[in-house]
């Protein structure tokens, strides 16, 4: 079987602020969670929409969302700064940079393949 090491903290600067981002243990990865639960249904229904209608209400969507976003982005890096000051400070830019380094640091991509691979195991329903 092989292993791959990931980083597990890496920065990101957000204004004059330095973010540190670490790999999240479990009791971490639960709150997080919780906080993605209460992200506004106009976001979270975004799988269920054809790309034009994604186009369509995307103002809409972040107007919603922005603020349960930057709430569940605070949660993930532990509060080293306020929803209020990504919100005020972080342009667009920032932000993405700041969930593609939460993602990487968490290493999302294996582990979804992981679990791809794990109900390709698993026993079929009968």
């Amino acid at each position: 079987m092989s292993t791959n090491i990931i980083k597990t903290q890496k920065e990101v600067v957000i204004g004059d602020k330095t973010i540190v981002v670490k790999k999240l243990p479990l009791r971490r990865i639960t709150v997080l969670l919780q906080a993605v639960g209460k992200l506004p249904e106009e976001i979270t229904g975004i799988t269920d929409m054809k790309p034009d209608e994604v186009v369509a209400n995307m103002a809409t969507m972040l107007a919603v969302a922005l603020p349960k976003i930057a709430d569940v982005l605070v949660e993930a890096i532990d509060k080293q700064i306020t929803a209020d000051f990504l919100l005020d400070e972080a342009g667009f830019d920032e932000a993405l940079e700041l969930v593609t380094v939460i993602l990487e640091v968490n290493n999302v991509a294996g582990i979804i393949d992981r679990l791809k691979k794990l109900q390709a195991l698993a026993p079929k329903a009968k």
